[in-house]
C-alpha cells in the first residue's frame, strides 16, 4: 500500500488513516511511504513501513496493492495477477481506475479526497476476498505473459516504415 509521491495533504494523518484501515480488516500490510505522501509514525505488528520497494518483486508476494493509480503500479499490479484498488488524486489516474474496475481486477476505486478508514476497510476486504477479482486478475496476467511488446512495438514500427517507404516510392 501506498501512494507514490503524491500529497494529499498531512502524510501521518494518511498513515493514520491506513493503519485504522488495514487493522479493521483484520490484514497485514506492507506501507510504502513512498516520497512523502505517507507516513506511519509508530507501526503496530501488522504494518511494516519501508520508503522504497521494487514492486515487481513485492507484488507477487501479497494479496493485493492500494495504491494512487500510477500506471506503472497497475501494470505491476496486473502483471503479477493480484487484485488491486486505487485511490486516485487526479483525472488520469482515475480514467485508469475506471479502466482497471471495469476489467474486474480491482476493487472500486475512492477518490484520495473522499478516502476514510471506512472506504479504504471496505475496498482492501473486498481486493483481499473477492474471488471473482483474485481470478480476472490471474487469468488477465496469464494474458500478458504470452505478450511480447517490444517485439510488437518493433514489428509495428516496421510495417509503418515500409508502408511510408512504399508511399514515397
Amino acid at each position: 500500500m501506498g501512494f507514490g509521491s503524491m500529497f494529499g495533504g498531512d502524510p501521518e494523518a494518511t498513515g493514520e488513516l491506513v493503519v485504522k484501515a488495514v487493522t479493521a480488516a483484520g490484514e497485514r500490510a506492507v506501507i510504502v511511504e513512498g516520497r512523502g505522501g505517507i507516513r506511519v509514525v509508530d507501526p503496530p505488528e501488522n504494518v511494516m513501513v519501508v520508503r522504497d520497494v521494487p514492486y515487481d518483486w513485492l507484488f507477487p508476494r501479497v494479496r493485493a496493492a492500494v495504491h494512487a493509480g500510477g500506471t506503472g503500479t497497475y501494470n505491476a499490479a496486473l502483471v503479477a495477477g493480484i487484485p488491486q484498488m486505487a485511490c486516485p488524486f487526479h483525472n488520469e489516474q482515475q480514467m485508469w481506475a475506471d479502466h482497471v474496475h471495469g476489467l474486474g481486477v480491482s476493487a472500486a476505486p475512492v477518490k484520495f479526497r473522499d478516502l476514510t478508514a471506512e472506504t479504504l476497510r471496505s475496498g482492501i476486504v473486498t481486493a483481499t476476498t473477492d474471488p471473482t477479482i483474485t481470478r480476472n486478475a490471474r487469468r488477465l496476467a496469464e494474458k500478458l505473459a504470452t505478450e511480447s511488446p517490444l517485439e510488437d512495438a518493433v514489428r509495428v514500427l516496421e510495417r509503418v516504415g515500409r508502408t511510408g517507404s512504399e508511399r514515397r516510392g
